[in-house]
């Protein structure tokens, strides 16, 4: 993180830290909202990560970083309204992110993991299980590539690069 500010501050880049409670209206039905971390929260690592609700018109998609299981339920304690129509998994789908009470709250229509060929385990199989005993589809960059979706403000389309 320093040696950002600090390429930032040589070449005179701009930065600003989102924290929980910041809008950004991004159009006249396009805003994305700040859910995670609270101000001055002083929390380090995975559990500092940025989780970001995106609205067009109907739609919702939340974004999650790599927060993990003490930062979801923080989150949760905070923020019990998190549904959303796409869920971005936080942490790659580690283990360490699983919280079943997170994904009740969400209520995710898709889910959308995005990990690498390095992380053979994952998604952990358990939360692959978790989506698919509930008919959610799970879309994973690592055998899917790039997922893409699409919207109108009222619908959402999914597909991917990859069959």
């Amino acid at each position: 993180e320093e040696s950002i500010k600090e390429i930032c501050r040589e070449r005179g880049i701009a930065r600003t830290e989102l924290t929980a409670g910041q809008v950004i209206k991004i159009e006249e039905n396009l805003t994305l909202k700040v859910l995670h971390p609270l101000p001055g929260d002083g929390t380090a690592g995975n559990d500092h990560s940025l989780v970001l609700r995106l609205v067009y018109g109907d739609c919702e998609w939340l974004f999650t970083g790599d927060i993990e299981k003490d930062g979801l339920e923080q989150l949760l304690k905070r923020q019990p309204l998190l549904q959303a129509d796409v869920l971005k998994l936080p942490h790659h789908g580690s283990i360490s992110s699983y919280d079943e009470a997170f994904y009740q709250a969400v209520r995710p229509q898709a889910v959308i993991v995005s990990s690498g060929s390095r992380y053979t385990n994952h998604p952990h199989p358990r939360i692959r299980e978790y989506f698919l005993q509930r008919k959610i589809p799970l879309y994973a960059t690592k055998e899917r590539g790039a997922v893409i979706t699409r919207s109108d403000g009222k619908t959402i389309s999914i597909r991917t690069i990859l069959p």
